[in-house]
């Protein structure tokens, strides 16, 4: 996990200016920063995910670490038991909600599973985290 605000910024914040802390300031930082992720079940800084979502049988996929900048691959597991690429022309992209136009399987029973490949993330962390 990255550290959502660096030591410099928190000692800009803080009016810090003596190094003697910056190790304990940045021990505590890197555990504050995995605990808020953690806690909030998504990464924030921009990354290539790859999510295995089971179950799904909705018009609509929340991606779990928005904002959602790309969508490198969507599959899912067809009737034959293979992973079959869903095409572009059968979703659309708004925001953090991937929608799916035409595609037959999601209303199909049993639910099934998919696998998506995406870039989501803040580029820069937003100053409500920091």
């Amino acid at each position: 996990m990255t550290d959502l605000i660096t030591l410099a910024e928190y000692k800009d914040a803080k009016e810090i200016k003596s190094p003697n802390l910056d190790v304990k300031i940045e021990t505590l930082i890197t555990l504050v920063s995995d605990f808020v992720e953690v806690y909030c079940g998504r990464r924030f800084l921009t990354e290539t995910y790859t999510d295995a979502l089971y179950g799904v049988c909705e018009d609509s996929i929340y991606i779990q670490n928005p904002p959602l900048t790309d969508v490198a691959v969507i599959e899912f597991y067809n009737t034959s038991r293979e992973w079959e690429l869903v095409d572009l022309e059968a979703y659309l992209i708004e925001e953090d909600i991937i929608t799916f136009l035409d595609l037959p399987i999601v209303h199909d029973t049993p639910k099934k599973p998919f696998r998506l490949e995406y870039t989501g993330g803040y580029v820069d962390i937003p100053a409500a985290l920091r």
